[in-house]
């Protein structure tokens, strides 16, 4: 039911000006009080009431502050027309879902009627009774949306969300020379109307935000309809522009927080449009000159539209989906659950890998797959199996159903993400015996997904440097967790110990090796000889491998930074032994400067160094090295080659405050990782152990599966 407001501004001016005296009266009296407190020498403590009484008298100065403001905005409705004045009575009537519960939310709703009336009247050339003009009003837009979802729900309802994508072709035209179309452009004007749209995005997703399931749906189906004909297709441009492309931060995630509900009817929405027939409508175009030309075809086929944007449906609604996992699972595979289904259906995964996509809406595809697949460790069994079902099938039919000429660099990154989530699958695959799609964190199989899928997708981004090191990063977190895991549950016995770490850490470093190989040839460094690899290694291998270095010995947060998001409640939480899996990318340029390879290191011998040290680092933190291990005599460079007690040569040997030795390898830059392996061939000399079965255990298989990662890229190219 619709709540309708009325307003006699008369007698309201009477009740705020009371409310004024009344505060200022207030403000006499205490001033009064405090001076004869003063007077008379204070005798009793009446801080505390004077600081209550201000605090009081503030509260009512600012209520009538809003009352005030929330009249005038209802004035200005009814000078506007948008609300209707009877006699003395302004009325004004709110829509029944409308998110307004107070007086704070009122004066938001009204400002973002206000708003909306006045954009839609300047960005058609008209000056509204408020006299502002088009850039003051987009300033107010700016300066609200960033304030409240109320405002902005309201300049979606007073617009209307059929004429959303209507509005920056008004702005356009308020340029001398542009209008769509015609020959004669004023750069200004395209950058206004793409500059709208973007706004509109950012309007758009905080409204979305107050919405529930029916509401979201609807509006999704009035957004569809307005560009769902022939004649509306240039519109699909608009709402790409609307949902899509936002990251300023430029990590290859949308920086929009859309609400699922409304994502997710979107998604179906917009799939209802018929890409066949726009771009049918595209290829006459073209067939009869430049399609931006306005003549009578355009207008009959598409209408206007924002130049170099998807004419792609889904491409905006799906890259606003790589900034929310559980709108990607919604749309990507449908929660059967409430019907007593309890299959999972992945078939819109498949389908949709099938179509003639364009670089954007591909890359919108990827971003919800790897959104969707982050979501695989979730406490929610439910939630996990569908996460799953996306990282499996996601990389089946990508493998399957595209190729690398249909990726763009967002793209690559993307499904860099997508198969960083598949850490356990490519650990085994990669790494260690082949097993196609087993999960050794929850024992279970991948659906869909298997060796020649993994090795084929990773193969064609494996020149980009942010696949890779997105990739490497979650391949040896995986392998710390591991780690820790085997440490914890076999604690008191130092043998399983050791045999746990380097069963983490030898496929982890196989694995990257592996990557790296693929990486050489993806970008043609190996030729047919392999002659003088080392030297002519690939940034992206290097890359993959300076990652490792730093994953290995400090953490993922060390390698992802502000960047990558570590998704999921059990990484969250911390859980030791847990899957990992990654929202957004590990950016290469995000990665610490100190980290690169060193230049005349081979890359197998890196992997292994970095491998060794962060096993070392894990048994001497888990107590499994004895206090004289780390006092053994080495010899020091730094000092005439003399011997030394380790801890004093070392940095990265530290002493907690009990006197214990632990290891801190994070600071250790990749020339001297080596030196842990240095220490522990001299503490060897004490008799522990555990160096013996540390080193026993490592098998030394980084040049082995670097190897392999050659020869399967070199089949993929079919160069032998």
């Amino acid at each position: 039911m619709m709540a309708t407001i009325k307003l006699n501004a008369k007698e309201l001016d009477k009740k705020i000006k009371g409310l004024r005296n009344l505060a200022n009266k207030c403000e006499t009296e205490r001033t009064h009080i405090d001076a004869q407190s003063e007077q008379e020498n204070d005798p009793y403590d009446i801080t505390q009431w004077l600081l209550d009484s201000d605090t009081a008298i503030s509260t009512l100065k600012d209520r009538a502050d809003g009352i005030q403001t929330a009249k005038d905005n209802l004035i200005a409705l009814n000078n506007n027309g948008v609300a209707k004045m009877e006699g003395e009575v302004i009325t004004y009537t709110l829509p029944d879902d409308a998110p307004v519960d107070d007086l704070e939310d009122l004066t938001r709703w009204t400002t973002g009627a206000i708003d909306a009336h006045d954009l839609q009247e300047t960005a058609q050339g008209k000056t509204p009774k408020s006299g502002r003009t088009y850039e003051q009003v987009i300033a107010s837009m700016e300066k609200y949306v960033e304030l409240s979802n109320t405002y902005a729900a309201s300049v979606i309802e007073s617009i209307g969300p059929e004429n959303l994508a209507d509005l920056p072709f008004d702005a356009s035209r308020l340029g001398e020379g542009y209008h769509y179309g015609e020959t004669t452009k004023d750069p200004q004007a395209e950058e206004r109307a793409e500059k709208l749209a973007e706004l509109l995005g950012s309007v758009l997703a905080a409204a979305s935000g107050t919405w529930d399931s029916s509401k979201s749906q609807k509006v999704a189906e009035q957004i569809r309809s307005s560009a769902d004909e022939r004649g509306e297709y240039g519109r699909i441009t608009v709402i790409n522009a609307m949902m899509g492309g936002h990251d300023e931060d430029g990590n290859y995630v949308n920086d929009l927080g859309f609400g699922s509900h409304f994502l997710a009817s979107m998604g179906r929405e917009m799939e209802k449009i018929d890409y066949d027939d726009v771009r049918n409508c595209l290829e006459v175009l073209s067939l009869n000159g430049d399609k931006t030309t306005n003549d009578a075809n355009r207008s009959k086929f598409l209408g206007p539209s924002l130049d170099g944007y998807s004419y792609d449906p889904l491409a905006g609604t799906l890259d606003a989906m790589g900034n929310n996992p559980e709108a990607a699972l919604a749309y990507l595979v449908p929660n059967q659950s409430e019907s007593g289904d309890s299959s999972i259906d992945a078939s819109r995964i498949e389908r949709l890998s099938e179509r003639d996509w364009d670089a954007q809406g591909l890359a919108g595809f990827t971003a919800a797959l790897a959104a969707g697949s982050s979501r695989r460790y979730s406490d929610n069994a439910r939630e996990a199996s569908r996460a799953e079902a996306v990282a499996g099938h996601g990389v089946h039919w990508l493998a399957k159903n595209t190729n690398e000429n249909q990726y763009n660099e967002a793209a690559e990154a993307r499904i860099g993400v997508l198969l960083a989530n598949c850490a356990p699958e490519l650990t085994n695959v990669w790494g260690g015996d082949g097993d196609d799609g087993f999960d050794s964190t929850t024992g279970g199989r991948i659906p869909l997904a298997g060796e020649n899928d993994f090795n084929a997708l990773a193969y064609r981004v494996a020149e980009n440097q942010n696949a890779t090191a997105t990739i490497s990063a979650n391949l040896t977190e995986f392998a710390r967790r591991q780690s820790a895991q085997g440490i914890a549950e076999n604690e008191g016995n130092p043998q399983d110990q050791i045999a746990a770490i380097n069963a983490a850490y030898n496929p982890a470093g196989k694995a990257v090796a592996f990557l790296a190989g693929l990486a050489d040839v993806r970008v043609g460094i190996v030729n047919a000889e392999m002659a003088d690899a080392d030297e002519k290694r690939s940034q992206s291998a290097e890359t993959a491998v300076s990652v490792l270095t730093t994953v290995a010995t400090t953490g993922l947060g060390a390698a992802t930074g502000p960047v990558g998001a570590v998704a999921g409640s059990a990484v969250g939480q911390a859980a030791i032994g847990a899957g990992t899996t990654l929202l957004s990318p590990v950016l290469e340029d995000a990665i610490d400067g100190d980290s690169a390879v060193p230049a005349k290191m081979p890359i197998s011998e890196q992997v292994d160094d970095s491998i060794r040290a962060a096993a070392i680092q894990d048994a001497a933190n888990a107590g499994l090295f004895n206090p004289q291990d780390f006092e053994v005599p080495v010899e020091s460079e730094a000092a005439d080659n003399k011997f030394y007690p380790a801890s004093t040569v070392y940095d990265w040997i530290k002493q907690r405050e009990d006197g214990s030795y632990y290891i801190d390898l994070s600071k250790t830059p990749p020339e001297k990782i080596d030196e842990a392996e240095d220490w522990s061939n001299f503490a060897k000399t004490n008799g522990n152990a555990a160096f013996e079965e540390l080193e026993d255990g490592y098998d030394g298989g980084a040049a082995r599966a670097q190897d392999r990662g050659v020869s399967v890229a070199k089949r993929i190219e079919g160069i032998e």
